[in-house]
């Protein structure tokens, strides 16, 4: 039921927990299955560790993570490719509450923001009213 669920704008700002990152742009897409981070640089190592870079936007600093609680996914782009792109899941926070859910890491650097949140993270918890943006905004909290 609708009512239950919480009022999101067409875009956002959310906080990234593992990243120590708290001012990300986001986009609440309705067409996109999936979410999507934009990271600067990945790898695999030797020992199949997925090493990965996002970039703080309020500090500019690179924060490098490293996980091998990873995936490997086909996902088909806004532009209709089918490309394999690695999937780690992440916890974010938007109206001070948290989620777990999984991003592709995908170069997004000619994309207005760096995040892209799509149907599946929210899928029975939000209504998304595309009049409106940054509703969840003016409670984040610095997470640690």
């Amino acid at each position: 039921m609708a009512l239950d669920k919480i009022i999101i704008g067409r875009r956002d700002v959310i906080g990234i927990k593992e990243l120590g990152i708290n001012q990300l742009k986001a986009k609440v897409d309705t067409g996109a299955y999936s979410c999507s981070i934009h990271c600067e640089s990945y790898h695999l190592d030797e020992n199949e560790l997925l090493h990965y870079t996002i970039k703080d936007p309020v500090t500019e600093q690179l924060v490098s993570m490293q996980t091998d609680n990873y995936e490997m996914k086909r996902i088909k782009s806004s532009t209709g490719k089918s490309q394999k792109r690695y999937l780690v899941k992440l916890t974010i926070q938007i109206f001070d509450k948290e989620y777990r859910t999984f991003f592709s890491l995908s170069d997004r650097s000619k994309m207005r923001n760096p995040v892209l949140i799509g149907r599946r993270m929210l899928a029975d918890r939000f209504v998304v009213d595309v009049s409106r943006k940054n509703l969840s905004a003016k409670g984040l909290k610095l997470m640690v």
